[in-house]
């Protein structure tokens, strides 16, 4: 959707022709970057309302030390179906909670090789897969949808994520464990078999975890799997 503005912010014409002829270009356009190639929050909608705006819906757990924030929650309660009888579809109404359900939703960007070789081959992320699983059993959701969009053409591509009971609980008995852990200043074994995973480079805790001798541990694998279990 930003690549339908100019560098000046002023909307461009929404005809397919136009739209294919932008995206073709390559070009990257950021939402809220600086006033010469940003796109901004709007002031109001197209339809004239300017009552709205944008918010997350706060995620938290107390007991288990767990926060975050949902980028959407379906409830489509209120939706009357029959009302868009003859009305052309432009999503696949799968995806929507039916009979009294909820669903959350993450949306993720993910640029085109991570799309090949990610999404393409093996689909999801599974740690994305397991932060949506935290959200929708915290929300009490009955299943969840992660969105990815791909940054190079705009492309979508949805899963449904259903609850699964028994990541869950090796998710609560993790973090209990992590609680006990921290009182005494301990972290878990690491995750990843090397410091120099992407997930790992930027895990808040490398200065700390990195001095840890657990990586010459040669026991290192079992203590991995004895922890993360299923979720590794």
């Amino acid at each position: 959707m930003a690549l339908l503005f100019d560098d000046d912010g002023k909307e461009l014409d929404h005809n397919t022709q136009s739209i294919s002829i932008t995206c073709k270009k390559n070009n990257s356009r950021i939402y809220g970057g600086d006033e010469q190639k940003g796109i901004f929050e709007p002031k109001v909608c197209v339809c004239g309302c300017e009552d709205f705006e944008y918010m997350e819906t706060s995620v938290r757990d107390d007991k288990l030390n767990m926060s975050g924030h949902a980028d959407v929650i379906l409830d489509c309660s209120n939706l009357d179906v029959n009302k868009f009888k003859g009305v052309m579809s432009t999503f696949n109404s799968d995806f929507l909670p039916k009979d009294g359900e909820t669903a959350v939703g993450d949306m993720k960007t993910i640029g085109q090789s991570g799309w090949d070789f990610q999404l393409q081959k093996k689909g999801p992320h599974k740690y994305y897969v397991i932060q949506l699983l935290i959200y929708m059993h915290i929300l009490d959701c009955n299943y969840g949808l992660l969105m990815y969009e791909n940054k190079n053409n705009s492309e979508l591509r949805w899963y449904k994520i259903e609850r699964n009971d028994k990541w869950w609980e090796i998710v609560k008995w993790q973090a209990k464990q992590m609680i006990e852990m921290a009182k005494d200043k301990k972290l878990p074994p690491p995750r990843y078999n090397s410091k120099s995973n992407y997930s790992c480079k930027n895990c808040s805790f490398k200065t700390l975890c990195h001095k840890s001798g657990i990586w010459k541990d040669s026991n290192l694998n079992n203590k991995m799997k004895n922890f993360y279990r299923e979720l590794l």
